[in-house]
């Protein structure tokens, strides 16, 4: 249904798109930071009339309505905004213009997609039944803005029946949509561990206990904890402690995440790694004060929406371009807030090109996308979104 109206809107409006992206790429703002970003898609929905209300989650958030017919369904779609404290190296005409600030993981494409969907909707809005909201959502790469916009009312009036979302992703080739049933991304909680010594001199270890020392060994036995099998991950990535060559010093702060899928291995890994750097410190004369911070939960798609997503995608790119992610990412995201609260699909857009440089990881300094991926994902946006929510 409306397939070819789809496309056809796609194509006319891609280079404006397009344009969008790389306006947002060149003003990258951190978590409830984004207001120069916020500001500038308030503004390209204005140009469209389409309605929607500003200050989400802090002030950054925005939620925006396309209305169809009154009676009928509503499907949301959902764009993260910020962007990550990294030095941009890409060299593209249109970088970072904020220093040490880049959308290093494709949040500006997000937006990009999220407009260019509404850019088609709104063309065949009067043929719907039924509303699509577009959630604009600070906050992803951080503390997380998701359950923030769902506490202040976005899922409601007119109340959303199920939500859409995806993130490219460089694994892929342009062209092509990774979908996942079931578990997609992990929950990806903190640690902090504080190893508790004795410092002094460091031509008298043994008059000592060095945290550095005790430190070294919890963070290879939580290094050991790591069981793809599981699956879960455990890797500490930051070590602060001693300010002088000779001196060793009294602390040592580790820091890392922690990744599980299920609310029951999340309390267990919590314990396991308490357990284990306490376990660790004291077989060195030290101790450890321990703190486990929870972020977001595990992000599970719906299974029947993710095959209806797959169906509508397959009508846009062919059925060959669906691939199905072969393992569950390690990585988190909030959207898994939404799909808690309704059915949702989230998946993985398709954005490597070599030649345009799209080859370098996501939170790179090099990372770019294939903007050809943009209307890509609109088109597959719109067709989902027609497909649930009926004709008019």
């Amino acid at each position: 249904m409306f397939t070819e109206e789809i496309k056809a809107l796609a194509a006319q409006y891609a280079e404006n798109a397009v344009n969008i992206r790389r306006m947002l790429h060149t003003m990258p703002e951190l978590e409830f930071n984004e207001f120069k970003t916020s500001g500038y898609i308030a503004s390209v929905l204005d140009t469209l009339s389409i309605p929607y209300k500003r200050g989400y989650a802090g002030g950054t958030g925005i939620c925006a309505v396309i209305s169809g017919a009154p009676e009928g369904r509503t499907v949301a779609v959902r764009a993260d905004i910020d962007a990550l404290p990294i030095t941009e190296e890409t060299n593209l005409p249109f970088a970072s213009e904020h220093e040490g600030c880049m959308h290093a993981c494709g949040h500006d494409a997000h937006v990009a997609i999220a407009l260019c969907t509404a850019f088609i909707l709104n063309e065949l809005k009067d043929s719907l039944s039924g509303s699509i909201k577009f959630f604009f959502q600070p906050a992803e790469e951080g503390e997380g803005g998701a359950e923030k916009m769902i506490e202040e009312g976005v899922l409601q009036s007119p109340k959303v029946d199920v939500c859409i979302g995806g993130h490219v992703m460089p694994d892929y080739p342009t062209g092509t949509i990774a979908y996942r049933p079931g578990p997609l991304m992990a929950s990806p909680d903190n640690f902090e561990i504080e190893v508790i010594g004795e410092g002094g001199h460091g031509a008298y270890p043994e008059k000592c206990v060095n945290p550095i020392v005790a430190a070294a060994e919890i963070i290879k036995r939580l290094t050991a904890l790591t069981d793809k099998n599981v699956p879960r991950v455990v890797s500490v990535c930051t070590i602060d402690g001693g300010r002088s060559e000779n001196v060793i010093p009294t602390t040592v702060r580790l820091r890392g995440t922690a990744r599980t899928f299920t609310p029951e291995e999340r309390e267990t890994l919590s314990l396991l790694i308490g357990g284990v750097a306490k376990e660790a410190a004291a077989e060195y004369g030290a101790a450890v004060n321990y703190k486990f911070i929870p972020l977001y939960p595990a992000l599970i798609n719906n299974d029947k929406i993710t095959d209806m997503f797959v169906s509508s995608a397959k009508q846009i790119l062919g059925e060959a371009a669906l691939v199905k992610a072969p393992a569950v990412s390690m990585t988190g995201d909030d959207f898994s807030y939404f799909a808690r609260a309704v059915p949702s699909t989230y998946v993985h857009i398709g954005c490597r090109n070599e030649s345009v440089g799209a080859i370098y990881p996501l939170h790179h300094s090099k990372f770019t996308v294939d903007e050809a991926a943009i209307p890509i994902a609109a088109m597959c946006y719109a067709q989902f979104a027609v497909d649930y929510l009926g004709k008019r």
